[in-house]
């Protein structure tokens, strides 16, 4: 990285930095610079910048968190989003289960030998809209086609949660479309890909089998011809794939953040104006 690079990345996390201390009452933190720790920058293809922040309280990792703060070209904040929570009150510090115990307890959970499970970390367990609850998370990876979080209670060794670390959900994410404008998406991941599939409305069918398109019922998929000429056959398409990313927050071809955010936007329209759910979503950018 060079001298200019730092000076910009410099740059880029004091603005970030200001806003979130100018917010602090609306976000609920009682010290934005203590409680988000940046975890890393990124300029995508456009020259946008994103700084990704993981909260924290009194050094411990809030779990889940991902807080990212999004600059435009010239450098001003244009959007913030992600996963956090209000400054935790009351939550102890130290644990009273100690971190061997919460293995134990965790591979009794899933009944496997304690040497299937990785080291214990110690968080603030926020999910689900809980009570913030110092926990300790546990991986167990029994196979290579299995592997889990089991949160554990760091007060009294209850099981609070299990949670699947095989990828495959629905997420949020954001994207700039046509007019340069950052448009909030809804995704579909699985494993280290995310795909434009909308699955969020009343009418996706969630007995099915995301990202495959053929068994996949009642979401917004956007697809992508490749630039690839049309046929002379009007009622035939080119080959199409499905519009993917590595990065949630990243697309390179504008015309798909339009394309999903507005059918989305056209579908929530009809319900709310008329109480029309359609069932086929489908478009080629």
């Amino acid at each position: 990285m060079t001298a200019m690079d730092l000076a910009a990345s410099d740059r880029d996390l004091s603005v970030a930095r200001e806003f979130l201390r100018r917010n602090a009452g609306s976000l609920h933190l009682a010290d934005p610079d203590q409680e988000l720790v940046l975890e890393r920058q990124e300029r995508d293809e456009i020259g946008l910048r994103h700084l990704r922040f993981e909260q924290q309280y009194r050094g411990i990792a809030v779990w889940p968190s991902d807080l990212t703060v999004h600059l435009n070209a010239a450098g001003s904040v244009e959007l913030l989003d992600g996963n956090f929570i209000a400054t935790p009150r009351r939550v102890p510090s130290r644990a009273t289960i100690e971190g061997s115990a919460a293995m134990e307890r965790a591979a009794r959970a899933a009944g496997i030998d304690r040497t299937a499970c990785g080291i214990p970390q110690l968080i603030v367990y926020t999910a689900h809209g809980r009570y913030p609850r110092l926990a300790w998370r546990v991986g167990v990876t029994p196979s290579l086609l299995t592997s889990s979080w089991i949160v554990v209670d760091a007060s009294n060794g209850v099981i609070l949660e299990r949670i699947s670390r095989v990828m495959d959900q629905a997420v949020t994410g954001s994207g700039v479309d046509l007019q340069g404008t950052i448009r909030p998406l809804h995704l579909w991941q699985s494993g280290s890909s995310v795909y434009m599939i909308d699955t969020s409305k009343s009418m996706y069918d969630p007995s099915s089998q995301p990202p495959d398109v053929k068994k996949t019922r009642g979401a917004i998929i956007v697809l992508d011809a490749q630039n690839q000429p049309p046929t002379d056959h009007p009622q035939s398409f080119p080959s199409l794939n499905l519009t993917a990313s590595s990065n949630a927050n990243s697309w390179s071809i504008p015309a798909t953040v339009s394309a999903a955010y507005w059918l989305s936007a056209t579908y929530d329209y009809y319900l709310r104006r008329f109480n029309r759910a359609s069932r086929v979503g489908f478009t080629a950018a």
